[in-house]
């Protein structure tokens, strides 16, 4: 089974610049939905459809990148049957 029109951007901020502030359980919250919706018995995404930041990469620059890039997929498929998920 594959949901060829789901399309996610899951976001993980685990690190912060005061370890004190530091997140590290979201890191296995964000994978572990990333493999719920890529699974093909499960959500059935495409791992193409799904883009994870996590750690150093989910900076303001690359979010903003990953809310272009949800946007344009959407806007490229002609479906009508798509959906997207934000998760952060």
């Amino acid at each position: 089974f594959m949901f060829a029109h789901g399309y996610a951007l899951l976001i993980g901020v685990d690190q912060n610049r005061l370890p004190n502030l530091a997140l590290p359980i979201v890191r296995k919250d964000v994978t572990r939905l990333q493999e719920v919706l890529t699974h093909p018995e499960r959500c059935g995404y495409p791992p193409g459809n799904v883009r994870t930041l996590l750690g150093a990469d989910a900076t303001r620059a690359n979010i903003l990148d990953g809310l272009d890039w949800l946007r344009d997929a959407l806007a490229a498929d002609a479906s009508g049957n798509q959906t997207a998920i934000v998760y952060y």
